[in-house]
């Protein structure tokens, strides 16, 4: 049972809720907690429904960079804790299909961040796609990430299940998921991440 925040390192108090003391997993404090603001959107995606569940802001995107930029593998479970039920259910019977990362930036991390993010979900998962060419989308425009779509492929040998979800954490021009739905070849796929980045300008390619 963790006694301290993982994030700010403040003292869980259990004092008045002794059901939260023995059964509650959540590694963030109330606090930080409720600074993540749930806020649901679907959009479409060259015919991919897909479905974001944060407001890109504050301390999501602190969360991430420590996870992601700090390597601090720790966190992984922090992001989709609060909404794991709801994924489980709408998601029923689906395969995670996280999106390729950059192979420089694996190794340098040394995980998977998306892979070690879906643990909690305690859903089938299926890494799969690669990137042809090693290609980073960091501090690159909305042209230099669109190459990323006919980079992304599925690995030699591979047997697709029927129901696929790709995972992502943010969304910034869709190009990831743009190319690992090109790369999959199949209709029945769905994408979820956990925000939409500067969702205003991704109106003449993501339709509501």
């Amino acid at each position: 049972m963790r006694t301290r925040c993982i994030y700010c390192d403040k003292r869980f108090d259990y004092r008045n809720d002794l059901i939260d003391m023995y059964f509650s997993d959540d590694d963030l404090c109330t606090g930080c907690r409720n600074e993540l603001v749930i806020e649901r959107d679907k959009r479409c995606l060259g015919g991919m429904e897909v479905r974001s569940f944060y407001r890109y802001d504050g301390l999501i995107k602190d969360l991430l960079l420590q996870y992601k930029e700090c390597f601090d593998e720790a966190l992984k479970d922090v992001f989709f804790y609060a909404i794991k039920d709801e994924i489980r259910i709408r998601y029923h019977g689906y395969t995670l299909i996280p999106c390729p990362s950059s192979a420089r930036k694996r190794e340098k991390r040394g995980f998977d961040h998306l892979i070690k993010m879906c643990e909690c979900l305690k859903m089938p998962v299926l890494d799969c796609l690669y990137m042809e060419k090693d290609m980073s989308q960091v501090n690159k425009d909305s042209v230099e990430r669109r190459k990323m779509i006919g980079n992304i492929r599925v690995r030699e040998g591979t047997i697709l299940p029927l129901k696929i979800l790709l995972v992502d954490d943010v969304i910034t021009t869709g190009s990831t998921l743009s190319g690992a739905y090109k790369a999959l070849k199949r209709k029945q796929v769905k994408a979820m991440t956990l925000c939409f980045v500067n969702k205003d300008d991704h109106k003449g390619r993501f339709k509501l």
